[in-house]
């Protein structure tokens, strides 16, 4: 806007400029165009050649209106005051130099100074006046130009200002929904991985820091007596791009362990510590003993990305992370005390332990031998402890309905693969007896579920 109002003003005051804001005088002083001068001449010179060789060679002297009038006329109409003076003073000294009209005896002096003068006079003034309303009408035009100028420009402005404020809301939207579905997603992931397993808690942690920070590497370490040791790293292009592990000796181990706080590249103490393994790491804490149990690390991350709010958050998610592994261990604990295994419903492997050593006491005392049944389970799935839990679901019911009531059912190992039969004073004939039994459930266990093969002998406790 101030630019073209400068533009205006400078044309308002250019030496050339018919605007009103300039004197009559200056606009009279100021250099004539060429072009009005080249119709001047060109049409002078083609009145002269009528005149001489079609008229009475008098100049039209005569003749009244003179044809001078058209010339004066539209200069001053086209091209403004200055101009037009230029025109008038042509054409009064083509009509008069050398060829001024006779006196007659009975004109006066001023009758016939009058009868010379008046015309030049009369186009000096329709110079004047025509050549004033073509200024005053080239700087109302000049003026609704700069308004639409100034308009256009406006217009211009608003559309920029709408365009710049639409893209702000849009933009705000976004955020808003990437907000609102990292939150959803962040809960999710939580949700998903709110395990009672520490180990697999552990894994689990790497899909909410995925989710929760975004980053485009990142890696999960726990604590071991060698140090840390990687569990899971993601965005990795090179597995040993990074350390794997960080010994006791480490500077950021010292600090994970002993200071137990947030090392962030932003702060140049932490970037030295840190070096070229990441931009931020924190410890793994149990809220209960306030041991460190692990750590997580963010190799790279989004320059936008990394901020105080991200820091705080990343530091929520690591009391988070602590808390839900101190609950699973704590469950763990709990589980591995209980009488019965709560997936398959058979004792406890805990409990086959009290139980085995306190027979072997009695044993010991009153030389009783015990026999077992064991039941062994090779499953070609490992990973997938689900068949086995169901085998032990059903391995319960056979020993209700089938075997002795005194009949113990034991899982001898916590992951379901070995289970054992345990009676009260029965002998190892008996023991076969009831081998025999099981050997027919066993076989059709196995049609049912092909990836499991089973082995069972019968031994002492």
């Amino acid at each position: 806007m101030a630019t073209l109002k400068e533009d205006f003003d400078r044309i308002m005051t250019a030496p050339s400029s018919p605007w009103p804001r300039q004197t009559l005088w200056r606009r009279l002083r100021s250099r004539p165009r060429l072009s009005a001068l080249i119709e001047i001449l060109f049409f002078t010179a083609v009145c002269a050649a009528i005149d001489q060789f079609v008229g009475s060679a008098d100049r039209f002297i005569s003749i009244d209106p003179h044809p001078f009038w058209i010339i004066v006329l539209l200069i001053s109409l086209q091209y403004g005051t200055n101009e037009g003076i230029i025109a008038t003073v042509f054409s009064s000294a083509y009509l008069l130099l050398y060829n001024l009209p006779p006196q007659s005896i009975n004109q006066s002096m001023y009758e016939y100074l009058v009868q010379v003068i008046y015309r030049p006079i009369l186009w000096t003034l329709a110079a004047v006046v025509i050549g004033e309303m073509t200024a005053r009408l080239k700087k109302a035009n000049a003026e609704l130009l700069l308004e639409n100028r100034f308009v256009k420009q406006r217009e211009q402005q608003i559309t920029k200002s709408y365009k710049n404020l639409k893209e702000i809301k849009e933009g705000m939207e976004t955020r808003m929904v990437g907000q609102l579905r990292s939150s959803i997603d962040s809960f999710n992931a939580m949700r998903n991985v709110n395990k009672l397993n520490p180990v697999a808690l552990l894994r689990g942690i790497s899909e909410v820091v995925r989710t929760v920070t975004a980053p485009e590497q990142f890696s999960v370490y726990i604590f071991s007596p060698n140090g840390f040791e990687l569990i899971d790293a993601h965005g990795w292009e090179d597995e040993h791009s990074y350390p794997r592990g960080f010994g006791p000796e480490t500077a950021l181990f010292v600090e994970m362990s002993g200071a137990q706080r947030i090392v962030c590249a932003i702060n140049p103490k932490d970037a030295d510590l840190l070096d070229t393994d990441g931009i931020m790491c924190g410890p793994l804490i149990d809220p209960i003993n306030g041991m460190v149990f692990g750590m997580i690390k963010i190799e790279r991350l989004d320059f936008m990305a990394l901020n105080a709010t991200n820091v705080e958050t990343f530091k929520l998610m690591l009391d988070w992370a602590g808390a839900t592994f101190s609950q699973a261990r704590q469950f763990q604990k709990a589980y591995g005390n209980m009488l019965h295994s709560t997936k398959s419903g058979v004792l406890s492997s805990a409990f086959y332990k009290y139980y085995t050593s306190y027979l072997r006491r009695v044993r010991d005392l009153h030389q009783m031998p015990f026999f077992q049944l064991v039941v062994k389970v090779n499953d070609l799935t490992y990973d997938d402890a689900s068949d086995r839990i169901r085998f032990g679901r059903r391995l319960v019911s056979f020993t209700k309905e089938h075997l002795p009531n005194d009949m113990l059912l034991f899982a001898k190992k916590s992951n379901h693969t070995e289970f054992a039969l345990i009676p009260m004073g029965a002998n190892k004939e008996q023991m076969q007896g009831v081998a025999n039994m099981l050997q027919a459930f066993l076989a059709v266990e196995h049609e049912q579920y092909p990836d499991l093969e089973f082995e069972y002998e019968v031994s002492e406790v």
